[in-house]
């Protein structure tokens, strides 16, 4: 699928597989490609990133249960950029920690992508199910 769809990065957030079923996962999902993951951060390793290694270079600066922040190079014209990707917590508190994160890592003079679910809407409507009223 990823070949199918000219993929070279992809994020996967809420992954559920625990350590102990990774490797199969990672053999049928990412088959070539290089990836990382949190499960240093958490038990199941909620964010998975993938990339295609004739495409990108990728190299993880931090990580926490919520976010990886990666530098990534562009093999054909070495066009640089900070990328960091979000799987926030359902929970307020723990969501905070996620905001002071990414205020402690930000990043000036390089390009910096920010992608994910964060886990929050702005309003009832937003939500699956929307408003019960």
């Amino acid at each position: 699928m990823l070949i199918d769809l000219k993929l070279s990065l992809v994020c996967l957030a809420e992954t559920r597989v625990r350590i102990i079923n990774k490797q199969n996962v990672i053999k049928s999902v990412f088959k070539e490609w290089d990836m990382l993951d949190n499960y240093n951060s958490h038990r199941l390793g909620r964010i998975w990133v993938g990339w295609d290694p004739r495409i990108l270079k990728v190299s993880k600066i931090c990580e926490t249960d919520q976010i990886i922040h990666c530098h990534a190079c562009l093999l054909d014209n070495n066009g640089t950029f900070r990328i960091s990707f979000v799987y926030g917590s359902n929970d307020d508190r723990a969501r905070k920690a996620l905001w002071e994160n990414m205020c402690a890592n930000l990043y000036t003079g390089t390009p910096w992508i920010v992608l994910g679910d964060f886990n929050v809407a702005r309003g009832v409507h937003d939500t699956i199910g929307g408003s019960s009223r």
